[in-house]
């Protein structure tokens, strides 16, 4: 993974200095990303599908359940607003942080140059929650990865810790294929907890802002 860009232009931001980056960078890397993201959906990705469909759900709703948990220690920690709590810890890393050149580029310098001084220093504890909260996150879905070894043990543990984690499926997908994994499989746990993520994000945060209403703040942009 190639976050060189990302840090380049974060610490030239951060520094003081001017970025230069053009406003079509961002929706340019986003199309390559995107490209890159449906080329992994192969007729081997789909059999795996198939064959561990009922799995792959439980494993999906499972680490959603891992998202709620852990936005709920996230607001504990920082009181931040529990609409920011709630997208900051759901699993599914954002596909501009997927390993491609030319798309990794373009994002990497869209996003860095958008950090300031004062930004990071305001955010610092918010920081470093959020690592803790990661930590959190990666511990219980790992915890999945281990049920489902426990249930099938055809896969290696390293593959469902990977078809389970909370990255990216680009990420995930290249990890296992330079640790030898199954990569198919990999690839299809992810793109089934990211077809359900996305069409029910509203409906889970609308639950969870209902079921926490009481106990947190929210702004109202999803309203």
């Amino acid at each position: 993974m190639d976050d060189r860009p990302l840090v380049v232009a974060s610490a030239t931001a951060v520094s003081g200095f001017e970025v230069p980056h053009h406003k079509g960078y961002r929706p340019l890397g986003q199309l390559i990303v995107a490209t890159a993201v449906g080329l992994y959906f192969t007729p081997e990705a789909f059999q795996q599908t198939i064959d561990h469909f009922v799995s792959m759900v439980i494993a999906a709703v499972l680490t959603i359940g891992a998202g709620f948990t852990t936005a709920i220690v996230l607001y504990g920690l920082t009181k931040c607003d529990g609409t920011v709590a709630f997208f900051a810890s759901m699993p599914g890393g954002p596909a501009e942080m997927a390993v491609l050149a030319g798309g990794q580029v373009l994002l990497g310098i869209s996003l860095g140059a958008n950090f300031r001084r004062e930004q990071f220093a305001r955010d610092l504890k918010f920081s470093i929650a959020l690592v803790a909260t990661t930590v959190v996150l990666l511990v219980q879905c790992a915890a999945v990865a281990a049920g489902l070894w426990l249930v099938d043990s055809g896969p290696s543990l390293a593959s469902y810790l990977l078809a389970t984690a909370p990255g990216s499926v680009t990420e995930m997908a290249l990890t296992a294929k330079l640790l030898g994994q199954r990569v198919a499989l990999v690839t299809a746990y992810h793109l089934v907890r990211i077809f359900i993520i996305i069409p029910l994000a509203p409906v889970l945060y609308r639950a969870f802002r209902r079921a926490l209403s009481g106990r947190m703040t929210f702004d109202n942009l999803m309203d």
